[in-house]
Order: structure tokens, then sequence, then C-alpha cells
């Protein structure tokens, strides 16, 4: 079972989403990795790859990176 910090963590992953889909950047990849194994888990994977995530440009390219996970 996912302690309190870890299912705190998938709710704003889940949020980082959707305040993304509300600017019209819809993150379809992101949200399906999140839901699909996890926030934490799906953090854990980007970040620990090499190359930088295409949606981090993308909401660079916003002027939004407070809406990064990586934020």
């Amino acid at each position: 079972m996912a302690s309190d910090l870890e299912a705190d963590f998938h709710k704003q992953m889940v949020a980082i989403y959707e305040q993304a889909k509300e600017m019209g950047y819809v993150a379809n990849r992101f949200i399906e990795k999140v839901l699909e194994i996890g926030g934490v888990a799906a953090a854990k994977a980007w970040l620990s790859s090499s190359a930088p995530q295409d949606g981090l440009f993308r909401l660079w390219e916003l002027s939004r990176l407070d809406l990064s996970m990586e934020s």
C-alpha cells in the first residue's frame, strides 16, 4: 500500500496534467504512465532517463515550467 506521501505525490502528478490540459497542452503519454504505474514510479522512470522529456520542452515553450514534474 502506498504511503500518504506517495499518494499525495500521485495526486499532484494528476493535477499537473489537469492544469496543463486547461492551457491546451494535453500530455497523453504523461497521464497514461502516471495512471498505469503510479506517480512515484513514473517520476523515477523519467528522472532516470538521460534524455530530457518532450513535455518539459513543451512546458518551457508555454513559459510554464512550474507545471513540470521536476518543479
